[in-house]
């Protein structure tokens, strides 16, 4: 189970696995990653962008814990 945790907690998740994680649909992600209120995406290759994983999660639990 560590091992698990390690290699989830180093990698970056593509579009299509942020999607799934998230719930959200790629246009809310790009709203929001544009006013802040989401994770900046990193350029992982010319045509390749991904999210890391880290903090993504982390974005999710912050507004897990804000819910009323």
């Amino acid at each position: 189970m560590q091992n698990k945790q390690l290699h989830n907690s180093k990698r970056f998740v593509r579009l299509r696995e942020l999607i799934n994680i998230t719930g959200l649909s790629r246009s809310t992600i790009r709203i929001l990653e544009l006013s802040g209120k989401f994770p900046k995406h990193i350029q992982i290759s010319d045509k390749a962008i991904g999210w890391d994983y880290e903090e993504v999660i982390a974005w999710l639990e912050q507004r897990k814990n804000t819910r009323k």
